[in-house]
């Protein structure tokens, strides 16, 4: 197979989501601590115009039918966002206030005059951020969050860029959290990935050589780098539950090797990432302590890898022998004193 005939983007598709689709959840602003609904009042083009309230500002009977959404696939990544009650999708409107916010308002399907605009201006992603979720608009790249005004209870939902929010990241950070019910980042447990390192665009292999102890070093290549004939096979890891609660273990396909953070450290203090097949372990108690890591969700379905033992996260060197980065472990705080630098060069793909 020639290099340039496989398509590594539909072979692993980066950008797939985590969104429990077809499924009844609701959503749950963190700033307001308030639910979405959806007025039932129209204007005189039948938009509904979107609120969130506290629950117990809800009639008890009306919670639940009020505040559920059914979240709806596209055909490109994105999803709709249609409120059972009065089977309408969430969209984002074109005009926008003294501020800069958009309204959110919501419609059912039929009454879009242009089938095709309808599918553009009602197109949501969802952004997993450390256990909740960012909602941006696919026709404005508006997120949405809560006002801070309220009219008997009920908040209005407006919609606006990052690099409008009120000009405060701190804010934006804050009002544009949401939580979804059974919608949290998922890890594709028991089953083969890569890791895709998003700062040289490398993949995470194992060197087939390994030192007197049975340790395999572990490196990262791009796709040009491998013989593609070898590509799937050295590039394989499985995720597997680690007995320890919410923890995991990463086992490469190829020499059947877990991956571990070695003790020693380099000058600049970063530990080299190794992998061991199980039975080269003394110590079964060891092997389950040194294999152990944590999946932190980030954004754009991206993950950070940390180790359990050293607190320390994975990243890839910047030197490299023969294309070939050797892959380094290093706790945040000693991340070269550069926060910016940490979080850039510990993000990687897991798909």
């Amino acid at each position: 197979m020639e290099l340039n005939s496989y398509n590594y983007t539909n072979n692993f598709p980066w950008k797939q989501q985590l969104v429990p689709h077809s499924k009844t959840l609701k959503l749950f602003d963190r700033n307001h601590q308030t639910h979405l609904f959806v007025g039932n009042s129209t204007d005189s083009s039948g938009d509904h115009t979107v609120y969130s309230a506290k629950k117990s500002d809800f009639n008890p009977q009306n919670f639940e039918p009020r505040t559920s959404l059914v979240i709806i696939p596209t055909n490109d990544g994105y999803y709709q966002l249609m409120d059972l009650d009065h089977q309408a999708l969430l969209f984002v409107g074109h005009g926008a206030d003294n501020g800069g916010d958009h309204t959110v308002y919501a419609c059912p399907g039929k009454q879009f005059k242009d089938h095709n605009d309808m599918l553009k201006r009602t197109a949501w992603e969802f952004i997993p951020v450390n256990g909740a979720w960012r909602l941006r608009d696919r026709n404005h790249g508006c997120y949405m969050f809560v006002g801070n005004g309220n009219d008997g209870g009920d908040h209005t939902l407006y919609a606006v860029p990052e690099n409008k929010f009120s000009k405060n990241q701190n804010e934006w950070h804050g009002r544009t959290l949401w939580d979804c019910d059974g919608a949290k980042p998922v890890v594709p447990i028991n089953k083969t990935i890569r890791a895709y390192d998003i700062n040289h665009e490398t993949f995470l292999f194992l060197g087939n050589a390994s030192d007197t102890t049975g340790d395999h070093t572990v490196y990262s290549c791009k796709l040009s780098g491998f013989q593609i004939q070898n590509f799937e096979k050295r590039t394989g890891l499985v995720l597997l539950p680690h007995p320890l609660n919410g923890k995991f273990q990463l086992l490469d396909n190829d020499h059947q090797a877990y991956l571990f953070v070695g003790h020693a450290k380099d000058n600049g203090g970063d530990h080299t990432v190794y992998a061991c097949p199980q039975k080269s372990w003394k110590d079964h108690n060891d092997f389950l302590k040194r294999t152990a890591f944590n999946l932190l969700p980030a954004e754009d379905n991206l993950w950070r890898i940390q180790d359990c033992d050293h607190n320390s996260f994975l990243f890839i060197g910047n030197g490299n022998d023969g294309g070939d980065h050797t892959v380094y472990a290093v706790p945040e705080e000693k991340f070269h004193n550069n926060s910016q630098e940490f979080g850039r060069r510990t993000l990687f793909y897991l798909s």
